[in-house]
C-alpha cells in the first residue's frame, strides 16, 4: 500500500496532499452557498437527519473503547461542521433570501 492510500499522506512533509492553498474569498463564499443550497433541499435535509441519527444522537455504553469514543466524536464534529457551513452560507444575501437552516 502506498502512503497516500492509507489516508495519512497529508501528514507527510513535502507531500502534495499536505500542500494546500488558502481559499480565495470567492471560493469560500461559493462553498458556503453550496452547503446552504444543499441543506435547503429535501434530500439534503434527509441526509442530515440520517447523519445526525448515526452520530449526534448515538449513545455508547460504558464499556466502549477510547478509540471508538474518539472516532464517534470525530464523526459528530464533521456533522456539526457541515451544519455550520450551511448556516453561514444561508446568511449570504445573494442566495436568494433562503431562511436559516432548520436543525431537526
Amino acid at each position: 500500500m502506498y502512503a497516500s492510500d492509507s489516508g495519512w499522506a497529508w501528514f507527510e512533509e513535502g507531500s502534495e496532499v499536505a500542500k494546500t492553498e488558502e481559499p480565495t474569498p470567492g471560493a469560500e463564499r461559493d462553498l458556503l452557498l453550496a452547503y446552504a443550497r444543499f441543506l435547503h433541499t429535501e434530500n439534503g435535509r434527509r441526509i442530515m437527519r440520517h447523519l445526525k441519527a448515526i452520530t449526534v444522537d448515538r449513545v455508547l455504553g460504558p464499556d466502549v473503547s477510547e478509540a471508538m469514543l474518539r472516532h464517534l466524536e470525530g464523526q459528530r464534529q464533521l456533522v456539526s461542521y457541515i451544519e455550520v457551513l450551511a448556516e453561514r452560507g444561508s446568511g449570504h444575501a445573494d442566495l436568494g433570501g433562503l431562511p436559516a437552516i432548520a436543525s431537526n
